[in-house]
């Protein structure tokens, strides 16, 4: 079993600090996408922590061939999202 981090506020703290990127595997991104996927079909609208999760999963470049199946199913689903990444990228 992997050890998925929890996205917490202080960990999105620091991460506006150091520019750091919270997706750093194929684990996480593919938990980051199903939770993603899961709060836009239960009707959440996207605010700017979920934009600025998309476009870390859209920058994300899958290693296995499962995550890069499962990417490009969320970018079919999801091609665009309204907000502007409100980070800089590291």
């Amino acid at each position: 079993m992997t050890y998925i981090p929890l996205d917490t506020a202080e960990r999105q703290r620091q991460r506006e600090n150091t520019g750091e990127r919270f997706i750093t595997s194929d684990e996480i991104l593919i938990s980051e996408m199903n939770r993603w996927e899961a709060l836009r079909w239960n009707g959440v609208p996207a605010d700017q922590i979920a934009a600025d999760r998309w476009y870390e999963i859209e920058a994300y470049a899958p290693r296995s061939s499962i995550g890069r199946e499962r990417k490009t199913l969320f970018m079919s689903l999801f091609p665009y999202v309204a907000l502007k990444w409100s980070v800089i990228a590291a």
